[in-house]
């Protein structure tokens, strides 16, 4: 049972969790002709989260549950909402073209334990809690609990970490058996550089 499971979370975060997430659909005709708003200016505690900002291209690869490599592309959006206190992270992932996971994840700050809190829902039916206390050097490790559409709980840990001003890594882990497997990682390059 654990197995299964295991190779049922490998594919699902692979497909969810690039994965972490303005960007994820296409503008409709009237959406295009809409003014845009001004992007939103975030609180100080989010004010770190920023170099994350604006439209991304990322390709990663994992491992599927028969062992065959998946090599899949994301598109990820991100902005700040809500008066800057929260900042929202969506994503589209395809893989030969064709979509197939979408998630969001909202970033907040909670002083209370001095760390970022962050929640996310996908198309695949997960949901996840995850936090971080922020930065340490160049890195940022989330970690908390995936929930699979079938109840299982799936300790995860999910790092970021910025390569370049405009390019950063994301590799996502899941717990087994007291070890921690890497279920993908990513490259992302902000959208417009080269």
């Amino acid at each position: 049972m654990i197995r299964k499971n295991v190779k049922l979370m490998m594919t699902a975060v692979a497909v969810l969790a690039v994965t972490m997430p303005a960007a994820a659909h296409a503008d409709t005709p009237a959406e295009t002709a809409a003014v845009k708003p001004a992007p939103v200016t975030p609180t100080a505690p989010l004010q770190p989260l920023n170099v994350f900002a604006g439209s991304w291209k990322c390709t990663g690869s994992s491992v599927g549950g028969d062992g065959s490599p998946i090599v899949f592309k994301t598109a990820v959006g991100v902005e700040f909402i809500y008066d800057g206190h929260f900042m929202r992270w969506s994503e589209t992932t395809s893989i030969n073209g064709a979509v197939v996971a979408t998630a969001e994840y909202t970033w907040g700050w909670q002083a209370s334990d001095n760390s970022y809190d962050v929640n996310a829902i996908g198309s695949l039916g997960q949901r996840a809690h995850l936090t971080t206390p922020g930065w340490a050097g160049d890195s940022m490790t989330l970690q908390g609990t995936t929930t699979q559409v079938d109840g299982a709980a799936i300790p995860s840990r999910l790092t970021l970490t910025t390569t370049g001003a405009k390019t950063f890594t994301v590799a996502v882990a899941i717990e087994a058996a007291g070890q921690w497997i890497v279920a993908s990682q990513s490259a992302c390059t902000q959208r417009g550089s080269s």
